[in-house]
């Protein structure tokens, strides 16, 4: 799309439903986090849940390390490094256990 507009979204997403899948009725959409797409996703499927990608958030925790200035660390720092994986991994993990990883890594 040329352009990632709530108005944009909103008619390719009314042209989906309504004219190439109306039968449609997804549970889950894995999106990046462009709040736009998101908004159109759950007002277009209102039973539906929008999730981010595990993908996308870790590039960007990466694109944010490097604007902080931090990538050298990361690379030259084996401890760093262990921390810097650690944060890549939370989304995956149950909420109860986030606070172990930090505790016994």
């Amino acid at each position: 799309m040329e352009k990632k507009t709530a108005e944009a979204y909103d008619a390719a997403l009314h042209y989906v439903k309504h004219y190439l899948l109306p039968e449609f009725r997804p549970t889950v959409f894995l999106t990046d986090f462009e709040a736009a797409l998101r908004i159109e996703l759950i007002r277009h499927f209102p039973t539906s849940a929008a999730h981010g990608c595990w993908f996308h958030i870790n590039q960007t925790v990466l694109s944010k390390m490097k604007k902080l200035g931090f990538l050298n660390l990361i690379i030259t720092n084996e401890s760093s490094l262990k921390t810097f994986k650690l944060i890549m991994v939370i989304p995956l993990l149950p909420a109860q256990q986030i606070e172990e990883l930090f505790i016994y890594a």
